[in-house]
């Protein structure tokens, strides 16, 4: 069995960040998860740079920044530390975020991974939000190398018409090829509701058979929105939405999908909720 997170942390920019970072690393000592993976990882850009013998950097980095002094996951990895859970992590950075943030992606595991980030989005400029970038990891799980994929995408289309959602899909998925599909993790924001039609989320299911989507699949699951109300990047769409997902090989049986951090499954750390579900690779 395998349990995985995923969640955007809208690092920093919380009400009583340390206290959610908190209720976080709490979580995660509790469940004692595979793979974490989290988005909107955040860190000063003026920060002092460090490094932490559980970061495993970079094998390539088309960013090339450096891992500083609060960056969110590292200040995680050592509140579970102190529980007494250990995880290495790797680190990729997106783009400059509210003008002060490198903003990235980051995978936790409790073996060492071999990490790569590269830019998917037609952007490639540092300072322009629409750069996405995603982070990929090898990670040995359940004494086989697994694939891990997480990513920060765009909207379907920006307000230009530009479908920047389609072109960075189909990036990733070049970068999907060079693997072993039966063994695939691939999750996220994903910016784009599994209800609409004819957008992101059926794009994916069109081109990425080989995935399934694990709360479609899964044995057991619970709650669906992953985000309520007006939120970053959805300040005029207040409904719910089930924005954030987690894709698995299809040949994976998923033993349950849950949604977490929604107040009433764990505290609220983040506008969006998680995700946690646990796969049987047997």
């Amino acid at each position: 069995m395998m349990n995985i997170l995923t969640l955007n942390v809208h690092g920093w920019l919380e009400e009583a960040p340390y206290k959610k970072l908190s209720h976080l690393a709490e979580r995660i000592h509790q469940a004692q998860y595979d793979v974490v993976m989290l988005q909107e990882v955040n860190q000063l850009m003026d920060g002092p740079e460090v490094s932490h013998d559980l970061f495993c950097s970079l094998q390539r980095d088309e960013q090339a920044v450096p891992l500083k002094e609060n960056n969110y996951a590292l200040v995680l990895v050592k509140m579970l530390e102190k529980l007494g859970s250990s995880y290495y992590f790797s680190w990729g950075a997106n783009h400059i975020g509210y003008d002060k943030y490198d903003e990235g992606l980051a995978i936790l595991a409790k073996q060492p991974l071999q990490a790569k980030s590269y830019i998917v989005s037609e952007s490639q400029a540092y300072d322009d939000i629409a750069t996405r970038t995603n982070l990929k990891a090898t990670v040995q799980l359940d004494g086989q190398n697994w694939t891990v994929v997480t990513g920060h995408f765009s909207w379907w289309q920006s307000d230009a018409d530009e479908l920047l959602f389609k072109h960075e899909w189909k990036n990733a998925l070049a970068h999907m090829e060079e693997v072993d599909r039966s063994r695939l993790i691939v999750a996220g924001d994903f910016n784009n509701h599994s209800l609409v039609r004819g957008e992101g989320y059926d794009f994916i299911r069109e081109t990425a058979p080989f995935l399934v989507d694990t709360y479609q699949v899964a044995d057991v699951r619970r709650g669906f929105a992953t985000a309520q109300g007006s939120i970053d990047g959805w300040a005029h769409q207040t409904s719910d939405k089930r924005i954030d997902y987690i894709f698995v090989s299809k040949e994976i049986n998923v033993v349950s999908s849950r949604v977490i951090f929604d107040g009433e499954h764990a505290p609220v750390v983040s506008d969006h909720f998680g995700i946690e579900v646990v796969l049987d690779n047997k």
